[in-house]
């Protein structure tokens, strides 16, 4: 008796957890790649030169609708660093990023995280992980076919 009250109680607490973050994340599913950049502060080396290598190579991140979104200790700002009206919170949570931690995730057009690390990540690293996925292949074979 028990279990048939505590199972669906605790598939309703996912339930309820998933669709209380849906609106930031979810309306970039299949449209865009997510870089998520959590950092406490903007002083922090390791942020620095992960927006330096983003800047560094725009272009590049744009062929691959890859989108970085920065998450400090309260707010999210997007890569022209306007704030995002989301909570930073439910993204650490989401992700199990805790609060002093610098870590940096990739997030594929389907939702789920591709890359993680705790340093930033190289564009040549992230861009071969990105065009090693089976829907970038299909974009590049597509880009080719449009553009011979």
């Amino acid at each position: 008796m028990i279990r048939a009250v505590i199972l669906p109680f605790f598939f309703c607490l996912t339930c309820l957890d998933t669709f209380g973050q849906k609106g930031f994340l979810d309306e970039f599913r299949w449209e865009n790649r997510i870089l998520l950049v959590f950092s406490k502060d903007t002083l922090n080396s390791d942020y620095k030169e992960q927006l330096k290598s983003h800047y560094s190579e725009a272009d590049e991140y744009l062929e691959r609708d890859l989108r970085v979104f920065i998450i400090s200790e309260e707010s999210i700002f997007d890569e022209s660093l306007e704030k995002i009206e989301s909570t930073a919170l439910k993204l650490r949570n989401q992700f199990s990023v805790q609060e002093d931690d610098f870590t940096v995730i990739l997030i594929g057009k389907d939702g789920g995280e591709k890359l993680r690390s705790s340093k930033p990540i190289r564009n040549e690293k992230l861009f071969s992980t990105i065009d090693a996925m089976p829907m970038r292949r299909s974009e590049m074979i597509r880009e080719k076919k449009d553009n011979p």
